[in-house]
């Protein structure tokens, strides 16, 4: 979809110690729903939605602000989404993007890009 435009997490991605480069995208959708949520909240302009380990394989949002290493993005000058570097790594090539759902509420989804054989 060449209308859709992806921002990634930081303007330059993080490295990892192999020296390759690591990105995890945040489509517009996804970015401007956060925003919503943020904004429906009440929450600060300087905090955002946090993506965090909460057990093996499972993943958790909560509301945080900036940390040293944070991979960020932003929405109209507005921090909406926060990552550590860490698992920035672990999720090297995923996708967040976020889907309209039948009832209208909105699911934020992680995807990861299919590696060639």
């Amino acid at each position: 979809n060449p209308g859709r435009v992806k921002q990634t997490l930081s303007a330059e991605p993080a490295v990892d110690r192999k020296g390759s480069s690591t990105m995890v995208t945040v489509t517009d959708s996804a970015s401007d729903a956060l925003r919503e949520v943020l904004e429906s909240s009440s929450v600060p302009d300087d905090q955002g939605i946090r993506l965090v380990m909460q057990g093996p394989g499972q993943l958790g949002l909560v509301i945080d602000g900036p940390r040293d290493g944070d991979q960020v993005v932003e929405n109209d000058g507005r921090t909406v989404f926060l990552i550590d570097d860490n698992l920035c790594s672990a999720l090297d090539g995923a996708t967040i993007d976020c889907h309209t759902l039948d009832d209208g509420s909105k699911q934020i989804t992680i995807g990861m890009e299919e590696q060639a054989a």
